[in-house]
């Protein structure tokens, strides 16, 4: 993986060269993997679709309890809470019943995977 030390500082893509940060490092890779339109229609791709949609509800869940509780978290909350609130209801969801990709995240039916989870 390449680092950028010039003075120029570039997020995005170029010439099939990605440029992102990571870490406050500015970073340059070769762009890679399937389009996104290919991933969205492509029916190989069915089982990608349907893991996006169960992280990203669970993502989402996630982000709503932060934000209902952004005053305490801002006091107690910790560099990976995002991604352990993310972990825990992607857990929950894993557990719920229906079809995959469109499973409802419920929380009261999985309250012992909250209590004492660390966060």
């Amino acid at each position: 993986m390449s680092k950028q030390k010039g003075l120029i500082k570039l997020v995005g893509n170029i010439g099939g060269v990605s440029f992102y940060t990571s870490n406050g490092e500015y970073l340059a890779r070769m762009a890679g993997g399937p389009s996104k339109e290919r991933i969205q229609t492509d029916p190989n791709f069915k089982r990608t679709r349907e893991n996006n949609a169960e992280f990203g509800g669970s993502a989402k869940v996630g982000k709503a309890l932060r934000t209902a509780l952004s005053g305490v978290l801002q006091v107690m909350g910790g560099s990976r809470l995002a991604s352990q609130l993310t972990k825990i209801f992607k857990t929950i969801n894993l557990k719920g019943v229906g079809v995959r990709g469109k499973r409802p995240i419920t929380l009261s039916a999985n309250k012992e995977l909250l209590t004492g989870c660390g966060i």
